[in-house]
C-alpha cells in the first residue's frame, strides 16, 4: 500500500542531495513530483 504513496517517496529521494540549497529543494519538488527517478532533477538544476 505505501507504493500507492508517490508523494511519501519524492521526499525520501530528496534527502540524500544536500548539495541543492534548502530553498530550491522546495521548488524543485514540485518539478520533481512528476518525475521521482530523478531524471527531471538534474534538468532543473542545470538551468
Amino acid at each position: 500500500m505505501s507504493q500507492s504513496e508517490p508523494p511519501h517517496s519524492s521526499e525520501q529521494f530528496k534527502a540524500p542531495n544536500p548539495t541543492v540549497q534548502p530553498e530550491r529543494s522546495i521548488t524543485s519538488s514540485k518539478t520533481t513530483a512528476t518525475d521521482p527517478t530523478g531524471q527531471v532533477r538534474p534538468t532543473a538544476t542545470s538551468g
